[in-house]
């Protein structure tokens, strides 16, 4: 779940580069869990399909679902960036204020809302526009947005998958060298 966390914060980087570090943290997360379970090897095939998915599956989820849920907060600190009068209220109050209201936008034009509507909006829009939300003045986007946004997230999973898979598919072996058979001439 820590590095689930800490991938949501380099999945969004420019050109996916972001996806560098699913290969990465899936590469530590991988080797951790072999290091742990290397003695108890070797393990079946559909155990280690099991438990490699469920920690990838995990781990990606928390990713994901933290990105999605940041978006109404990081759509309002532009929107906070581009404003000059926010009135009298403080700049959290005001914050928090276009918070809701994208929360709103998303819920009413992207149903049902929340992280289903969300990424709805991500993959057909990605903007906001004058209007869509009361106190915005110029149009905003998500750099990453549309086709790309689905395929980075499809591709997150994958190196994900390949960076813990390729650690611990390693269990199924019992560690041990391999033995010539009876008729094997010698080396």
């Amino acid at each position: 779940m820590p590095l689930g966390w800490l991938l949501s914060y380099g999945a969004p980087l420019l050109y996916l580069f972001g996806l560098f570090f699913f290969i990465l943290f899936g590469l530590l997360l991988g080797a951790a869990v072999y290091r742990v379970a290397a003695p108890g090897r070797p393990y079946s095939r559909v155990s280690l399909v099991v438990g490699t998915t469920l920690m990838v599956g995990v781990c990606w989820w928390v990713s994901l679902a933290k990105e999605i849920r940041e978006i109404p907060t990081d759509m309002a600190e532009e929107v906070v960036r581009g404003t000059r009068d926010i009135g009298d209220r403080p700049v959290e109050v005001f914050r928090q204020e276009v918070a809701r209201e994208i929360e709103s936008f998303f819920q009413k034009h992207y149903p049902p809302g929340g992280m289903i509507g969300t990424v709805r909006w991500i993959v057909i829009s990605g903007e906001l526009r004058p209007g869509d939300v009361a106190n915005l003045k110029r149009t905003i986007r998500r750099e990453q947005r549309g086709p790309g946004w689905a395929i980075r997230v499809t591709l997150s999973i994958a190196m994900l998958g390949f960076g813990v898979g390729s650690q611990t598919f390693g269990l199924k072996s019992d560690g041990k060298s391999v033995q010539p058979s009876a008729g094997a001439a010698p080396e």
